[in-house]
């Protein structure tokens, strides 16, 4: 069950890790509206809270980052989907009108779970 959680887990991180890169990638060459954080695109930091768990996870390496960043993340989600229903902000919206960061909340909770579960599941073998 570990090897198909952490084949998921690679699977849902390099999908973060490319549409956060595509967001990135158009926010620099097209100016799309990428949210700002004190004046710097929201989408560059969610990027590299994506890639670098990536990283982390293909090599197999420290926890404590990994779930730093993705927390740091998940709490960019929370805001930003909040900011989004209050009508604070404008996340980038797919091409059928759903707001990224809500599907930003939904990978991140996944991939978060799946890594504590993952973590529990080492300790009990």
């Amino acid at each position: 069950m570990n090897k198909f959680l952490n084949i998921l887990l690679f699977i849902l991180l390099l999908l973060g890790s490319i549409i956060s890169f595509n967001l990135v990638y158009n926010n620099f060459i097209e100016k799309i509206n990428c949210p700002k954080l004190f004046l710097f695109p929201a989408c560059y930091l969610v990027f590299f809270c994506f890639f670098i768990p990536l990283l982390l996870h293909i090599f197999k390496k420290n926890n404590y980052i990994f779930f730093m960043f993705t927390g740091i993340a998940l709490g960019l989600a929370v805001f930003a989907s909040i900011a989004q229903q209050m009508h604070k902000i404008d996340c980038p919206k797919t091409s059928s009108g759903i707001p990224k960061c809500y599907l930003s909340l939904l990978l991140l909770s996944l991939i978060i779970t799946f890594k504590i579960i993952t973590i529990l599941r080492a300790k009990i073998k």
